[in-house]
């Protein structure tokens, strides 16, 4: 049986799941991947993520963090995936006390370094 705490990291981790696990384009990759995942992990993977991350990361601990793809037909970076990355820098500054490094080809700099001040996130263009 959970106790309260455990219930409600379950609870929110099968929130989580099923948020990230919708599919608007309805090609059906995470309904194929998903379930396995979920099966081998034996509990929610957003919530199984974190306790990980939680348990490995120490503040002061460099992450980095990949993102910014470019779409070789119209030779250009893909808009998502950065912010997706900053909001995860952003978590492990103030949760964990990390010190998130964002590698990004050229193409999507001027994105992130734009919105990292929105996420109150400093941007510099090397760590050397």
């Amino acid at each position: 049986m959970m106790n309260a705490k455990e219930f409600f990291r379950n609870n929110m981790g099968e929130n989580l799941d099923a948020l990230m696990n919708m599919d608007p384009s309805c090609l059906g990759l995470s309904q194929a991947i998903y379930p396995g995942a979920r099966e081998y992990e034996k509990a929610p993977l957003s919530m199984s993520c974190a306790m990980e991350l939680a348990d490995r990361i120490k503040p002061g601990d460099v992450v980095l963090l990949l993102c910014g793809f470019v779409l070789r037909n119209h030779n250009m970076a893909e808009m998502d995936g950065f912010t997706g990355a900053l909001a995860m820098a952003r978590a492990l500054v103030t949760g964990l006390g990390a010190k998130p490094v964002i590698i990004t080809p050229k193409e999507s700099a001027e994105a992130v370094k734009n919105c990292a001040y929105a996420v109150e996130l400093t941007y510099v263009e090397s760590v050397e």
